[in-house]
């Protein structure tokens, strides 16, 4: 799974973390109040002002009467103050507004005409703006842990900000800590909200099957090998020549061939045989799955497959001759693997691509066995796919 798919899961993440806030924020700060009338109180309203780092310096006329206390060094943006209050600075009262003129200072100002905007709601916050929210309202300690609020707020940040450091590592131990948060918030709210709240979790973890499917295919790629039957007849070859092939045989044959990962360095992939019959040579083969990363190595691997067979029955390879290759697969297969598959064989893939045609020296007189309707995603979907008469001359 790639960075840009683990970022989407934690986008999801956080969102159901901002819902979970929201709710808190209702039942444990408004505690039932229209949020309108608990920000137009002055209490609160005072408290929120000095938060907004422009306004924290200087006293206004309601610090007389009520010191403000920051308890937690909460800093909100202007901009976020503007989303909840209209300054109305026109209609300041002069008594209360007092300046320095000599010095040019403000002295004190006036939150009077401070008023809550129209039709506010608490659930048009951010996630961001409702931690801060949350920390500045809360009477007393809030029963959140701040570390929690914290987290919910990195996460966040990462997301937007800082997308590069979305690594697996990163991603697991980021979901599985903002599960626990949330669903411990959610639980400060009620046991049935928490219930819902794991549901919407389980729910965001559609995508999170997403990256269990892709690790089960890198599991496949990396670690599993790939079985194949071989049946193969060559033109001139007679029934003594083909015995004497299957004899000789070894039972590992080395394939160099190019990771693309690696740049120009050689990787070597092998075929092992393991099953031999007469009557025809009939091969039963386990490739390392690196011989189906590209169609250079697929390629690679047959042919060379071929020039074994070849030096094994002291066939001359400077005489033209034919050589039919039927293969089928007899394990699964990811779907770049089948895709390196279908580009190599497919009639109907070669004819719709110009650029995948193969050199002359090979021929694809078959097709692949259901290529046309392979299920998307399905890594098991291929087992006893037919590849039928790879003709090298």
């Amino acid at each position: 799974m790639d960075n840009e798919r683990y970022r989407k899961i934690l986008e999801k993440i956080t969102e159901i973390a901002k819902d979970v806030l929201h709710m808190f924020f209702e039942q444990h700060i408004l505690n039932k109040n229209p949020s309108k009338n608990f920000l137009q109180e002055i209490e609160h309203l005072h408290v929120i002002f000095h938060a907004v780092a422009c306004y924290a310096k200087d006293e206004c006329c309601q610090c007389i009467n009520s010191p403000v206390l920051n308890k937690f060094n909460t800093t909100l943006l202007q901009q976020e103050f503007k989303e909840l209050y209209d300054l109305n600075d026109g209609k300041k009262n002069k008594d209360h507004h007092k300046k320095d003129n000599k010095r040019k200072l403000l002295i004190q100002d006036c939150v009077c005409p401070i008023s809550v905007k129209q039709n506010v709601e608490i659930d048009s916050m951010d996630t961001n703006f409702t931690c801060k929210m949350i920390k500045l309202c809360s009477k007393s300690t809030t029963p959140l842990d701040p570390g929690w609020l914290k987290c919910i707020m990195q996460t966040r940040n990462d997301i937007i900000h800082r997308p590069a450091i979305i690594n697996k590592q990163y991603f697991d131990t980021t979901f599985q800590e903002m599960e626990t948060i949330i669903l411990s918030i959610a639980e400060t709210v009620g046991s049935v909200y928490k219930k819902q709240t794991e549901k919407s979790i389980k729910s965001s973890k559609g995508d999170r099957f997403t990256e269990v499917q892709h690790a089960l295919e890198d599991r496949i790629t990396d670690n599993i090998k790939v079985d194949f039957t071989a049946t193969v007849n060559q033109t001139h070859v007679t029934a003594d020549k083909e015995n004497e092939i299957i004899e000789n045989l070894p039972p590992e044959i080395k394939i160099q061939t190019k990771n693309d990962c690696l740049s120009e360095e050689a990787v070597t992939e092998t075929i092992e045989i393991t099953g031999k019959k007469v009557n025809s040579i009939i091969l039963e083969l386990k490739a390392t799955p690196g011989i189906l990363h590209s169609v250079e190595n697929f390629k690679a691997a047959i042919l060379t497959l071929v020039r074994v067979m070849q030096k094994a029955g002291g066939i001359d390879a400077d005489i033209e001759d034919t050589v039919t290759i039927n293969l089928k697969v007899e394990s699964p297969l990811t779907e770049d693997q089948f895709a390196v598959v279908k580009c190599l064989f497919a009639k109907e893939w070669n004819a719709d691509n110009d650029t995948t045609q193969l050199p002359g020296e090979y021929l694809s007189t078959g097709n692949v066995e259901g290529i046309m309707s392979r299920p998307k995603l399905d890594t098991y979907s291929q087992k006893g796919t037919a590849i039928n008469q790879l003709v090298v001359r």
